[in-house]
């Protein structure tokens, strides 16, 4: 938990009253799905091991020896209001039976919502550059016998998919610390299927948390970067302090 928590980096607010609320709110670990206190990135990893965008400044990467912790902070009811992953997968069109990639699994906050959602006969991918995070993800299908999920560590630069396999992936809040972009969007896009879609999830830039403003990617920014891509058919959804955006080779 594609900085992958692929990116899975989470920005940390000072006011203790806010961290249960606030400390989901930007996962970079990803290696490619994690931040600080509304400054840089300190205390963050990239979820799922990006780093930022060549334009940005490299990510401060720190260890997540105690994913447990870091549940605690990244999940719960109050990310539940705000996340609203129903719609988030609605939006996406994530139905049962498909391939789903969570790229950047962190701790794992959208797992049960996915691999409910593809049903016995689908499959989700949880990806992360974090060993320790994919270790707690393997707990977590164990426990909870989601013989659907298959947790697998991934390269920072490489979600190691096959071409042409995938259905949906998942990316939330962890675009923004993805390192060279546009080589890592080709690498997603060739595993997608002909109906495939990408989803991102990332912050508004007047959220009052997430990513210091300066890393922030507006609609308009994304979209651009994506085209540049050969991505189309946009489809954006507005949440809270977020939005979803949607689209297809």
């Amino acid at each position: 938990m594609i900085k992958f928590s692929y990116f899975n980096l989470f920005t940390m607010l000072g006011l203790y009253s806010l961290l249960s609320f606030t400390a989901w709110a930007d996962p970079a670990h990803v290696a490619h799905k994690h931040h600080e206190d509304h400054k840089h990135h300190e205390d963050h990893k990239h979820h799922e091991g990006h780093k930022h965008h060549e334009d940005h400044k490299p990510a401060h990467h720190h260890s997540f020896d105690h994913p447990e912790k870091w549940a605690k902070k990244w999940e719960g009811k109050k990310r539940d209001q705000e996340q609203q992953p129903h719609a988030v997968m609605k939006h996406c069109g994530i139905e049962a039976g498909m391939t789903v990639v969570d790229l950047g699994v962190g701790t794992g906050y959208f797992t049960p919502y996915l691999a409910r959602q593809v049903g016995q006969k689908g499959k989700v991918l949880a990806l992360d550059i974090e060993a320790q995070m994919i270790d707690w993800i393997k707990a977590k299908v164990i426990k909870h016998q989601w013989t659907q999920v298959e947790p697998k560590l991934v390269k920072p630069n490489d979600p190691m998919l096959a071409p042409q396999t995938i259905d949906r992936i998942l990316i939330v809040n962890v675009w923004h610390h993805i390192d060279q972009r546009q080589a890592y969007l080709s690498k997603l896009t060739t595993a997608l299927k002909a109906s495939g879609k990408l989803c991102i999830v990332e912050f508004k830039l007047d959220s009052p948390w997430g990513p210091p403003k300066k890393h922030r990617l507006s609609p308009e920014t994304l979209k651009a970067e994506l085209k540049k891509g050969g991505m189309k058919g946009f489809q954006q959804l507005d949440l809270l302090n977020q939005y979803v955006l949607v689209s297809r080779p």
